[in-house]
């Protein structure tokens, strides 16, 4: 058995960790596409033979890119750690959580309720069929005393999570707006910045015995560091005389709920929905809305006066836009929960761990190229554009440019998944997580290894007549037909050449075929 690696200090993490204590590093946070430039071949780093039993160490370039952050978590833990989970002999994250809320059920149910119940916003900003805001509204009326609510700006999460500046100005701009909507109900809510992440579970203590309230709401967020701080907070809220009190309010069926007949987590789609689907049948409730809060009490606009006259906090230094970046996204997202329903009425450690041992490359020039949408291939680059002009791409070619960075040009995914949560407004972590480790065909549930999409055929099916392509290449607009997928292989070689569009930085034939010897290569290649 390895030896433990230490987890990251306190203040910034609460990961769980075991291996070589070697491999901890510490590495300053910049976005991926500045990181890059100091980025080196994996060809030039130590790395073990075939057979080797040692742990197969990446992180001295993964940490150089920028990928993973010492600031924040542990350094990779074993792969015996890794089965061990695998083989539920330790507890998941939400396994511990979810036995500490069962182990303190009793002691907390006896806790009388105070002079306010509080609700803690995450990234639940919405006063419409949010569970945990709901419950908290219903005890605070049954009990006549008003409901507050709090949220945290939390920098050092926002750089745990590489939460890019568009994410964190359209949060902040949803956080007014519901300000401003509580606010008619005459609930306060709180916006402030701590500074610290471990210093968040404190503060929210604080709050609660500043407000003398002896009941703390929220949601379940489902990330591993996420899950681990609810579970010391349950602990940390009691001993302060507090209920905290935790619910599901992102799904629909809790995780964990639907087994196989073995009792396992269910790894194909097909057999998990219809099980999903026969549950939501026999448990219709779930699909249930909650209601939302009802007016506060009367005296609690005085009360909580300040509250009320507080504003939203400036975004983190090193997360603010531009005027004219920040005034765009305004005007092409705008914010809060009406919003998004108007514009949903008007639209329709790797589980795999033997998959990082795949050599990827970290060519910068290819790297920029992808970033800045120059690398040749049209529909990549559209979508490349897009993304840094707006925020936002279609799912499709969300797949499609991931698949061409991972596999035609063998880039590590993680500067993609880092690059995509710099840019996205819609940028999720888990995800975005998901996403890139599908189309990477490295995730939990990802697609084969040998599926790799070819960009031209990827173009001419979902963008036929290049309407997209002209709208975002304007170098291109003058290419007629079929030429605008590959206007210098059909014929457009000269339009291209004359407005700047570059030729293709590489041939996709060839990198298939490397991308599969590659994938081969390392899935082959003995891991623990």
């Amino acid at each position: 058995m390895p030896a433990k690696r230490k987890a990251a200090p306190a203040s910034v993490g609460y990961s769980d960790s075991a291996g070589s204590a070697s491999n901890k590093r510490s590495a300053k946070s910049e976005p991926a596409s500045k990181a890059a430039k100091r980025s080196s071949s994996p060809s030039e780093e130590t790395k073990p033979t075939n057979g080797t039993k040692k742990d197969f160490d990446h992180s001295r370039v993964e940490e150089r890119v920028g990928i993973v952050q010492r600031d924040f978590y542990p350094a990779e833990m074993s792969n015996e750690r890794c089965e061990q989970y695998n083989n539920d002999e330790i507890p998941r994250p939400i396994e511990v959580l979810e036995k500490t809320i069962a182990d303190t059920k009793e002691e907390r149910a006896r806790i009388a309720v105070g002079d306010a119940v509080v609700h803690w916003f995450k990234r639940d900003l919405r006063t419409s069929d949010n569970k945990g805001l709901s419950l908290a509204a219903r005890k605070a009326k049954e009990a006549g005393v008003p409901l507050v609510c709090v949220f945290v700006v939390s920098p050092q999460d926002y750089q745990a999570h590489f939460t890019g500046a568009p994410r964190v100005d359209f949060e902040l701009r949803t956080l007014a707006v519901l300000k401003r909507d509580l606010a008619e109900l005459d609930v306060p809510l709180l916006v402030e910045t701590v500074e610290e992440r471990g210093n968040v579970m404190p503060y929210l203590v604080d709050k609660c015995n500043e407000w003398g309230a002896k009941h703390l709401f929220c949601n379940m967020e489902y990330e591993v560091d996420e899950l681990r701080r609810e579970a010391l907070l349950t602990k940390k809220c009691l001993d302060a005389g507090i209920d905290f009190t935790v619910v599901h309010d992102d799904v629909v069926v809790s995780p964990g709920a639907l087994q196989t007949g073995q009792g396992k987590q269910y790894a194909v789609y097909s057999p998990w929905f219809r099980s999903w689907v026969a549950h939501v049948h026999k448990h219709p409730e779930l699909l249930d809305e909650h209601p939302r809060p009802v007016k506060n009490p009367a005296g609690a606009r005085e009360k909580f006066k300040d509250v009320f006259e507080s504003g939203i906090p400036e975004a983190p230094e090193s997360k603010r836009l531009d005027p004219e970046t920040k005034k765009r996204l305004a005007s092409l997202w705008p914010a809060g929960e009406h919003e998004a329903r108007e514009r949903l009425g008007n639209m329709f450690k790797p589980f795999k761990y033997e998959y990082t041992n795949i050599e990827w490359e970290y060519n910068d020039d290819q790297f920029s190229a992808w970033c800045s949408g120059h690398t040749g291939f049209p529909i990549v680059d559209a979508a490349m554009r897009q993304i840094n002009h707006m925020g936002y791409m279609h799912n499709r070619c969300r797949m499609i440019v991931a698949s061409f960075l991972s596999k035609d040009l063998l880039i590590d995914w993680r500067m993609g998944e880092r690059y995509f949560m710099e840019h996205l407004v819609d940028g999720d972590f888990a995800s975005n997580n998901g996403g890139w480790g599908f189309s990477a065909s490295v995730g939990v549930d990802p697609q084969p290894y040998f599926r790799i999409f070819n960009p031209l055929l990827q173009s001419e099916k979902f963008d036929p007549d290049g309407e997209y392509i002209r709208k975002w290449l304007p170098e291109l607009k003058d290419v007629k037909g079929k030429a605008i997928h590959d206007p210098y292989g059909r014929g457009a070689e000269d339009i291209a050449k004359k407005n700047g569009y570059p030729r293709p930085i590489v041939e996709h034939k060839a990198c298939r075929e490397r991308a599969l010897a590659r994938y081969k290569a390392g899935i082959g290649r003995e891991t623990a």
